[in-house]
């Protein structure tokens, strides 16, 4: 080995250089020196340890923290942007008062919206025209157009009369339309929306002449108590079981009432294979009746579905229908399959050419 200052060489025993006397390195220490500078280098230091999974989800949960607050900071001072800029000015009190006025205003108009259309104090009420066009599919037959809001197409058709091969059921040649892909199945009652010609209808049939008179008078005076027996074409060989969700409902070319019932031969509960949503109207000019009937079910009737009458069934089944039916006045209409407001819709906007246009 050669001293590093002379160059002189000199052995591994030697501590000092003989020519020059600087002390000299010893290989044993160089080479301890070495292995701890490996080692160094195999120990991470605190700036290349690795992060803890623990540690990197605290993280992580801290930024969007960070940021969902950041987001939610920048809207609130968006939003309240009036108020801080009148509490500069000296009236951020009333600015803020006013705030939090319109909201509350806000969520009672929430809760006055999703209240029950028709009280049982009040059991009939009216539904207004909407002014926006219903969303669906524009349906038009012969003089009728209308928007289908429920169901995927109509089959519209006019059905010929039958009223001379059945005097008292018979019905005059009227236009029909069965809607196809409608949303519930029902093994009794097919959807289907008929206009009747009134002059014809009335005077083949007497029974149609005493309903259509009725529902005239109630258009007219619109009661708010419609009693038990509501008008209803076309004439069946049975019987209504009651009503609910009665309201008067009037459409682009007349107007009508639209109730759910259930009809039978005896005393049976509302059961969503039996009950349907029905409108009756007339066109302002009294050439036609229309007469609608649409399956309707909902989730409070399952259990009626399989019902197993008890042995004292006809002593309680006029207050079991009552209560059902205190039940369904009570329901949000958007809680029927379909929705109520769906079916009024469709019925709203109906549309009749008039005698002169036609």
């Amino acid at each position: 080995m050669k001293c590093p200052d002379c160059g002189n060489e000199y052995s591994s025993e030697d501590k000092f250089c003989g020519v020059c006397g600087v002390k000299v390195p010893q290989t044993k220490q160089d080479n301890i020196n070495s292995e701890a500078h490996v080692t160094r280098e195999k120990t991470p230091s605190a700036k290349t340890k690795k992060i803890s999974p623990r540690l990197k989800i605290g993280l992580i949960a801290g930024l969007l923290v960070f940021l969902v607050g950041t987001c939610l900071l920048t809207r609130l001072l968006s939003a309240d942007e009036v108020s801080l800029v009148g509490a500069g000015s000296g009236d951020g009190g009333a600015s803020l008062d006013a705030h939090e006025n319109e909201l509350d205003q806000e969520i009672q108009d929430e809760i006055s919206s999703a209240a029950p259309d028709i009280s049982q104090d009040d059991p009939i009420s009216s539904v207004d025209v909407d002014g926006d066009k219903p969303q669906g599919t524009s349906v038009t037959f012969n003089e009728t157009t209308f928007i289908l809001t429920v169901g995927g197409s109509v089959e519209a058709e006019t059905i010929p009369s039958s009223l001379e091969a059945y005097p008292y059921w018979g019905l005059p040649e009227h236009d029909q339309f069965i809607i196809n892909g409608y949303p519930v199945e029902n093994d009794i009652h097919e959807p289907v929306i008929r206009f009747f010609p009134v002059d014809i209808y009335r005077a083949a049939s007497e029974e149609a002449d005493q309903m259509i008179t009725a529902l005239e008078q109630l258009l007219r005076e619109r009661p708010a108590d419609l009693g038990v027996d509501m008008p209803f074409l076309p004439a069946w060989n049975a019987g209504s079981l009651g009503t609910a969700k009665a309201a008067y409902l009037d459409f682009q070319s007349g107007s009508g009432l639209r109730y759910i019932t259930q009809y039978g031969q005896n005393s049976w509960p509302f059961y969503n294979q039996g009950m349907f949503y029905t409108y009756q109207g007339l066109t302002a000019d009294g050439r036609f009746y229309i007469s609608a009937i649409l399956p309707l079910t909902h989730k409070t009737l399952d259990q009626y579905d399989n019902y197993q009458p008890p042995d004292n069934f006809y002593d309680i089944v006029d207050q079991l229908i009552r209560d059902q039916i205190a039940v369904l006045n009570s329901e949000l209409s958007n809680s029927f399959t379909p929705a109520i407001d769906d079916l009024d819709a469709m019925m709203q906007s109906i549309l009749v050419a008039s005698q002169s246009g036609g």
